[in-house]
């Protein structure tokens, strides 16, 4: 009798949005599915407690453990807002050094904060980094960590998309700006008219990249997913299309500013609103054209019946 290999998947950052969606993909696709848990009270419902993993992404002999026997680590683990500077290099560095040492693939959530709208509005593989702010010149230098590691031994998969789309995170933008009100619903704008803005749904993210991951085979590997670029006016459109009553606002960046003064992630939030000001898209053509008909998409009013449940 042969033995099958089943092919496993750690997955870090478990019960974020990126995290909790790839893994959901994973198990869809016959892979099994462990992942590193800090807080053992917070054991996704998704996965079977024997591969539930209690540990510390940021201590190397809790991440060696745990990728015991794994093909593949998703690192979709991410610091609060404002401990980005502490942290997201620290938390990312024994993923890496395991990867290396085990010849390990990682899929890596990437996004735009390394780019600038003003120089590159759209971005495709080979576009130059030109971070604007702080955490843009972060996410750079874990990247630039990620290529190195692909020198050492580690297959990277990058895949680089929008804000998410995910119903219920406090992540999700759509989800502050979307919002029930007595007779209807409410849509925040918070980008001058006409703007279109580069979105992923979760649900399609997650498959697009688990099915890169059966096409990278080595190296540094950078794929955009295109998802879904919609402005204000579409997702009025698409609401209205569910015979939703949408009532348009203005997103009051004003009060956001007056919260940052107390509250740190706030603060590092607005520090982000040129994302919603100057167009900063991703060009998905490679992407696209590798998939093909395993190329997945779903369509704007579609993701709103999802997020509004009509």
């Amino acid at each position: 009798m042969t033995n099958t290999h089943i092919r496993t998947a750690l997955i870090i950052g478990c019960n974020g949005t990126f995290g909790s969606s790839t893994g959901q993909e994973l198990l869809k696709q016959g892979w099994r599915v462990k992942a590193l848990v800090r807080n053992k009270n917070k054991q996704p419902d998704w996965l079977n407690a024997e591969d539930v993993v209690i540990g510390n992404c940021e201590q190397l002999q809790d991440v060696t453990l745990a990728a015991t026997d794994v093909d593949l680590i998703v690192y979709a683990a991410n610091p609060l807002y404002h401990q980005w500077h502490k942290k997201a290099m620290k938390m990312l560095e024994p993923t890496v050094q395991v990867a290396e040492k085990r010849k390990l693939h990682i899929l890596f959530p990437g996004n735009v904060y390394g780019y600038n709208p003003l120089t590159t509005p759209m971005i495709d593989e080979n576009s130059p980094t030109d971070a604007v702010t702080d955490k843009g010149q972060i996410r750079n230098k874990m990247e630039q960590r990620l290529k190195r590691a692909s020198v050492n031994g580690a297959t990277v998969t990058l895949i680089r998309a929008g804000d998410f789309i995910a119903k219920g995170a406090d992540s999700s933008w759509i989800n502050h700006m979307l919002s029930k009100r007595k007779n209807g619903w409410t849509l925040a704008n918070p980008s001058p008219e006409g703007h279109k803005h580069n979105y992923a749904y979760l649900p399609d993210l997650a498959a697009n990249a688990v099915a890169l991951i059966d096409i990278d085979k080595s190296g540094y590997n950078e794929w955009n997913e295109p998802g879904v670029v919609a402005s204000h006016q579409d997702w009025l459109s698409a609401l209205t299309l569910l015979g939703l009553n949408i009532k348009s606002t203005t997103l009051p960046w004003w009060a956001f500013k007056l919260l940052g003064l107390v509250l740190p992630p706030v603060r590092e939030a607005v520090k982000m609103r040129y994302l919603w000001q100057q167009p900063l898209l991703l060009d998905g053509k490679k992407m696209r054209a590798a998939l093909g008909e395993k190329y997945s998409s779903t369509p704007l009013v579609d993701i709103s019946r999802v997020l509004t449940g009509e």
